[in-house]
């Protein structure tokens, strides 16, 4: 097959049908494949170790502290910004081998204070905690900032440097808007970009033909 042919395969439509695909796969923020594996909760967790790329979904069962937060704010025209507000808060929740951190916004701050309360409680010989925090996210590396202020709220708590060390690398659940939202974003381009890859051999299997002819 010659280089014209295949480069005359990428017609217009072939090539609008890749780019919007790639596009809408990118778009899904790297966690559409996450979206498409089969969830844990978060009992699982308090048995097995997480594994970054793992899809989290349930009801927190249990929480320590909040160790960060996260604020955002608009910058204007002029130069001025509008004042901060929180967007999202960090939570450290228990697992199998140790910890995990835990993206949270700022609509279930309230109830994850509360479940924190009822946590302590339970620890104490209380009752189980009933405040329920619903969960929809990926596991994803912790960046290094926020690693460091985790290291320091676990030695803060009582734990060592060593034991920190043998939890393994520090991970995060990270939340996305809607992982419903990113799954359908994800296969859409995933659909757009198999069906521009067939329409170009289609083309490629035409114009070879009309070389023959």
């Amino acid at each position: 097959m010659k280089v014209g042919t295949i480069i005359e395969s990428f017609s217009t439509g072939v090539v609008i049908l890749l780019v919007i695909g790639v596009v809408l796969a990118a778009v899904s923020g790297g966690y559409g494949v996450t979206a498409m594996k089969p969830s844990k909760n978060f009992a699982y967790l308090l048995d097995n170790e997480p594994e970054k790329g793992m899809h989290i979904k349930g009801e927190v069962l249990y929480t320590y502290d909040c160790f960060a937060s996260e604020e955002t704010y608009t910058q204007r025209s002029n130069g001025t910004r509008t004042a901060s507000k929180v967007s999202h808060y960090y939570y450290v929740v228990p697992t199998g081998n140790g910890v995990i951190a835990l993206e949270v916004p700022t609509s279930d701050h309230k109830k994850m204070e509360k479940l924190l309360e009822e946590t302590i409680t339970y620890m104490a010989g209380g009752a189980e905690p009933s405040t329920k925090v619903t969960v929809d996210g990926g596991v994803r590396q912790i960046p290094l900032d926020m690693k460091v202020l985790l290291e320091d709220y676990l030695v803060d708590i009582g734990f060592t440097r060593a034991e920190i060390e043998d939890m393994g690398p520090l991970l995060l659940i990270k939340q996305p808007v809607s992982m419903s939202q990113t799954r359908i974003i994800f296969l859409v381009g995933i659909a757009l970009v198999l069906l521009g890859v067939v329409w170009f051999v289609i083309n490629c299997i035409r114009n070879v033909k009309d070389e023959v002819i």
